[in-house]
């Protein structure tokens, strides 16, 4: 198999450009960057989960969005593992919720198999900064 590891890294440094979640595979002795994802600016938690199909395992990368980013990115943003490229493409992006839009500081991301189907748990902040948003339990709809 290859290692990979994959990194929540959003910048709040007045003036930056922000972050992104940024995946290394493991090369001989060292980590090599493979990619940074897209649209990812406030990228404060990432959820590996994989999907079996008829077809082979589908491989997604979750990252979750603080809109506290200077970039004002928020919500959640699901990657798909595309095998011809060797790396993750934008798949879909779970918006924030229409009562609090603008303050969920998701910090937290986990996938739950629950009798065989797939839940994206996502824990948001509620704290001085302006996260004011109640945490979500999204269920996997093809």
């Amino acid at each position: 198999g290859v290692l990979m590891l994959a990194v929540a890294s959003s910048d709040v440094a007045p003036g930056s450009i922000g972050g992104a979640a940024t995946i290394y595979r493991w090369k001989a002795s060292a980590f090599e960057l493979v990619q940074a994802t897209e649209g990812d600016a406030g990228a404060s938690s990432l959820a590996y989960f994989q999907i079996t199909r008829d077809d082979g395992v589908e491989h997604y990368l979750a990252v979750g969005n603080s809109h506290s980013q200077p970039t004002g990115a928020n919500g959640i943003n699901v990657h798909r593992w595309d095998p011809a490229l060797a790396r993750f493409s934008p798949h879909h992006t779970v918006p924030p919720h229409a009562h609090s839009p603008g303050m969920e500081c998701t910090v937290a991301l986990s996938l739950l198999d629950v009798r065989g189907a797939p839940f994206l748990v996502a824990g948001n902040a509620r704290d001085a900064s302006g996260c004011d948003a109640p945490s979500y339990v999204y269920a996997w709809d093809d």
